[in-house]
C-alpha cells in the first residue's frame, strides 16, 4: 500500500489498489446446477449425451440449456436421467432429436423430467414388449411449447410410456404409433393434464388411439382429430380413460375406433363442457363420438354428424347422463338412438335434438 502524509488521501489510494487487485470472476462461469448444450453432435463436449451425463453425476436439480440449432441425430439412446433435470431449448422449430426410426430418446427413472422448447421425433422403442418411443419414464414428465413427431413404440405409449404423472402444455403431437398395444401417443399409469395441445394421425392398434390413462384426465383448450384405434376390438379413438375426466373447450373431429367410442372410450365419470364431437364414428360397435359407462355431466357442447355401425350415433351411455344447454344433430346409428342412448337415467335441459337417424329413437333411445 503506497502511504501519503495525508491520511484520507492514503486511506482512498489503499482502496483503490486494493480494487485493482481483486480476484476477477471467469466469464464462463455458470451458475451450479446448470449446464449448456452447445452443440449438435451425439457425443463429447458441449453435447446433449455429456450434458445428461453431468447432471447425473451431481446431486440437486438440473438445468441443461440448448442454446445451439439445428437437430441432433442420436447413434445411440441418451443415457437414463435419474436426477432431477430441466431440459430447455431454443423452439420447437429450432432444435429436434431425432431418433432415426431407431433409437428411444428420453428415459428417466424414480425422478421429475421437465422438457421444453425442443422437437422429439422419429424416437423408437421396436423390442418385444418396448414403449415410449420417444420418452419413457417413472415419476412425473412435463412437456411444454414441444412437438412430437412419428415417434413408435412395439407396445404401450407410442411417444410417451410414464408411470406417474404426465403433463402436456402446449404441445404438437402427430404420427405417433403404438404397434400392438394401448395408447398411440401416451400411456399414462397416473395423472395426465393437457392444457392447449393439439393431437393429429396418432394411432393404436388397442385402446386409445392418443392417450390411455389409468389415473384422473383433465384436458383444456385442445384438439384432436384424424386419431384412430385399428383393432376391430378397440375402444376410443383418441381417449381412453379411468376414473374421472375433465373435458372443457376440447375439438374431437374424425376420429375412429374399431369398436366403441369414436372419439371416447371412458370408464369413469366425465364432466364435458364447452366443447365439439363431429365426424367421429366407430366401425364395428356403439357410440360413434363417446362411449361412457359411469355418470356424465356435459354442457354447452355438441355432438354434430358422428355416426356409430350399431347403437348411439352420437353417444352410448351405460350410466346416468346430465345434458344442458347442448346440440344433438345429424348423428347417425346402424340400430338404436341415432343421437344417444342412455341405460341409466336422464336428465336433458334446453337441448336441441335435430335431425338424428336410427332404426329406434332417431333422436334419443331410453
Amino acid at each position: 500500500m503506497l502511504l501519503l502524509p495525508i491520511g484520507s488521501v492514503a486511506l482512498m489510494l489503499g482502496f483503490m489498489v486494493g480494487w485493482l487487485n481483486r480476484p476477477v470472476l471467469s466469464q464462463g462461469l455458470t451458475q451450479p446446477g446448470s449446464i449448456t448444450v452447445t452443440q449438435t453432435g451425439d457425443s463429447g463436449p458441449g453435447s446433449l449425451r455429456a450434458a445428461i451425463l453431468e447432471a447425473n453425476s451431481q446431486p440437486g436439480t438440473d438445468h441443461i440449456s440448448i442454446v445451439v440449432t439445428g437437430t441432433l441425430q442420436l447413434l445411440s439412446p441418451l443415457p437414463e436421467i435419474t436426477d432431477e433435470v430441466a431440459i430447455s431449448g431454443p423452439g420447437a422449430s429450432l432444435f429436434r432429436i431425432d431418433g432415426d426410426s431407431t433409437h428411444q430418446l428420453l428415459k428417466f427413472a424414480s425422478t421429475t423430467l421437465t422438457v421444453t422448447g425442443v422437437t422429439l421425433q422419429r424416437g423408437a422403442n421396436l423390442v418385444t414388449g418396448g414403449r415410449g418411443g420417444a420418452v419413457q419414464g417413472v415419476g412425473t414428465l412435463y412437456l411444454g411449447q414441444t412437438h412430437i413427431l412419428s415417434n413408435s413404440a412395439q407396445s404401450h405409449g407410442g411417444a410417451l410410456h410414464v408411470l406417474g404423472t404426465l403433463t402436456l402444455d402446449q404441445v404438437v403431437v402427430r404420427n405417433n404409433q403404438s404397434q400392438t398395444a394401448t395408447g398411440g401417443a401416451a400411456f399414462v399409469s397416473g395423472t395426465t393434464i393437457v392444457t392447449g395441445s393439439q393431437f393429429f394421425e396418432n394411432h393404436a392398434q388397442q385402446h386409445g388411439g392418443v392417450i390411455y390413462s389409468l389415473g384422473t384426465m383433465s384436458i383444456a383448450n385442445s384438439d384432436f382429430g384424424d386419431n384412430y384405434c385399428a383393432n376391430s376390438g378397440c375402444n376410443g379413438g383418441a381417449l381412453f380413460g379411468f376414473p374421472e375426466t375433465t373435458v372443457d373447450h376440447v375439438t374431437m373431429t374424425d376420429n375412429v375406433a374399431g369398436y366403441n367410442g369414436g372419439a371416447a372410450n371412458l370408464l369413469g365419470v366425465l364432466t364435458m363442457t364447452n366443447s365439439l364431437l363431429q365426424g367421429n364414428r366407430t366401425l364395428n360397435n356403439n357410440g360413434g363420438a363417446l362411449f361412457g359407462q359411469d355418470y356424465a355431466y356435459i354442457s354447452h357442447s355438441q355432438f354434430l354428424g358422428n355416426v356409430a355401425q350399431y347403437q348411439g350415433g352420437g353417444m352410448y351411455m351405460l350410466g346416468d347422463l346430465t345434458m344442458i344447454d347442448s346440440e344433438i344433430a345429424g348423428n347417425d346409428s346402424g340400430h338404436y338412438g341415432g343421437g344417444l342412448i342412455v341405460y341409466g337415467g336422464l336428465t336433458v335441459s334446453r337441448t336441441a335434438f335435430i335431425r338424428n337417424e336410427g332404426l329406434r329413437g332417431g333422436g334419443l333411445y331410453q
